[in-house]
């Protein structure tokens, strides 16, 4: 059973998990290699099932799990960067025949509805509502500081003690005939929760994450939970159907004054990382998510010559004649390829050329 993932800050990732038999023994000396790409190496798993390999993040990679006796197996997985990641569970078998067969049609798995507290968008202070906001169970205070403009704000969400709850409802009210067991597991920031259920009709949980990740390094912005619920019947006992989720979860807020909790209503502070704007007044602008928009920022629709020596100015409204390739610097910058010309966009709106292909190098044949 493969138990979890991490994904370092950037490209880098490290695979961490853990392999079991068809008992749930852990299983040791399994080596774990890459199928398509045997130079990066491979790992061994250790004497608790457990082991580490090191890879990148953003691409699709396919593991070979072996060890005599047991048959092969190879798993596909999608490595996102910068973010933790679990793989399903894997069972190393002796026979093929181990694996139950079941007619599942005969199965009616239940519908799993996650509801995760809601983010610290906005916490108003008005005198007439009081220090309590009941929709996010807080607790604001507020004190004008004499002979200024600011004050100083108070906010229990942004205190180590504010967990993050997501309430995760397994059953309803009719559940199917011959279930036996509900299965539960909630993976988030590489920490991995496991729990199971006796079957029983309106049947919910509640994960408390106290916003750490599998290294018990404190966790800012938002962190994707990963909830697997697993159905168990009688009539198949070997087989557990998953019904799979996701959820956001907000971690550690940034501190932009460390006043004992306290904060000055002017000072913002900015994660840049997972897109929110922690103000000080309480005030919590999550920009990630937000919807997507769509703008322009070169091209007006028609193509400019070849040659163009003209064409450095503003990126607004620029003409383009065949952009072939784009990408983006570390200060913001885009660069474009743009058939005989690289064009820079500086984050400012102006776009210059920065480098012209000769006729014989872009010419085609």
């Amino acid at each position: 059973m493969v138990t979890g993932a991490s994904c370092y800050r950037g490209h880098a990732c490290v695979i961490r998990g853990q392999v079991i038999t068809s008992d749930g023994t852990p299983l040791v000396g399994v080596n774990i290699s890459f199928v398509s790409a045997p130079l990066l190496g491979y790992t061994i798993s250790r004497q608790d099932g457990s082991f580490d390999l090191a890879t990148n993040g953003g691409i699709s990679i396919t593991l070979r799990f072996e060890r005599s006796p047991f048959i092969t197996q190879e798993h596909t997985l999608w490595l996102p960067w910068d973010r933790f990641f679990v793989m399903e569970t894997i069972t190393m078998r002796l026979e093929e025949n181990e694996i139950a067969s079941c007619d599942l049609s005969s199965f009616a798995r239940p519908n799993p509805v996650l509801s995760p507290a809601p983010l610290t968008a906005f916490a108003s202070s008005c005198s007439e509502k009081g220090p309590i906001v009941p929709e996010i169970q807080a607790l604001q205070e507020e004190i004008k500081i004499p002979g200024t403009k600011i004050k100083l704000n108070y906010l229990s969400t942004r205190n180590a003690g504010y967990k993050s709850v997501l309430r995760i409802s397994l059953t309803h009210l009719a559940i199917p005939f011959n279930l036996m067991k509900v299965h539960l597991m909630v993976a988030v920031e590489g920490r991995l929760f496991r729990k199971w259920f006796a079957a029983a009709p309106d049947l919910s949980y509640f994960f408390i994450w106290d916003k750490t990740d599998v290294y018990s390094q404190k966790v800012y912005g938002l962190s994707e939970a990963f909830v697997s619920v697993g159905y168990e019947y009688e009539s198949c006992p070997d087989l557990i159907l998953w019904e799979k989720r996701t959820a956001i979860l907000q971690g550690y807020e940034i501190e932009a004054s460390k006043l004992g909790g306290w904060s000055l209503d002017k000072h913002h502070a900015l994660n840049i990382q997972t897109g929110i704007l922690h103000k000080g007044n309480g005030e919590n602008q999550f920009i990630s998510q937000q919807p997507a928009v769509i703008g322009s920022t070169m091209g007006n629709g028609r193509r400019r010559s070849i040659s163009c020596p003209s064409c450095n100015g503003l990126a607004d409204g620029n003409k383009l004649l065949a952009p072939v390739a784009l990408t983006c610097g570390p200060d913001g910058s885009l660069y474009v390829g743009d058939f005989n010309y690289i064009r820079r966009i500086f984050p400012s709106g102006n776009v210059t050329n920065i480098l012209e292909l000769r006729n014989k190098d872009f010419r085609h044949r």
